[in-house]
């Protein structure tokens, strides 16, 4: 599964709006939006330097 793919999924699986999971993550809502879109790369480094809650 993509980074991408993984993202919209887990998002999805916790009823999590991009504003909801970007206040969790400490990013902007766009920064999840381009995330999802596969726009910006930035967010596999950010996904991989933080411990995401969303496993929990």
């Amino acid at each position: 599964m993509s980074f991408r793919t993984n993202l919209q999924y887990l998002r999805a699986q916790r009823n999590m709006t991009q504003e909801q999971l970007a206040m969790l993550l400490g990013v902007s809502r766009q920064a999840i939006s381009k995330w999802e879109e596969g726009l910006s790369r930035d967010g596999q480094a950010a996904y991989d330097l933080r411990p995401v809650r969303l496993h929990a």
